[in-house]
């Protein structure tokens, strides 16, 4: 339990920024330095909001490898796209791996 608790902790991610480009439409840039360095557009990552939450898969839709940074554009469909929707800019914590 203890492992799986360090784990969780190591795969957390602060937003960082947030925009609505279209009524319930998101684009979210996350930090999350390790995913940048390796991902790239058009690939998957999968989010939870939090420890219990639902696993979703959104599209990466840009990589800035220098400055740590993925960008994710979702819609508010479900649950847990409206909650994560209700992240403040630099606050709340995600799990994306």
């Amino acid at each position: 339990m203890q492992l799986l608790r360090r784990v969780t902790r190591l795969n957390t991610h602060r937003l960082v920024q947030k925009k609505e480009i279209a009524p319930s439409n998101y684009a979210i840039k996350v930090d999350a330095p390790l995913i940048a360095r390796k991902a790239r557009a058009g690939q998957f990552v999968v989010v939870r909001v939090n420890e219990r939450g639902e696993r979703i898969p959104l599209t990466i839709v840009e990589t800035y490898p220098d400055d740590g940074l993925i960008k994710i554009i979702k819609q508010d469909v479900g649950l847990t796209t409206k909650k994560l929707r209700c992240i403040g800019k630099g606050g709340g914590r995600s799990q994306i791996s």
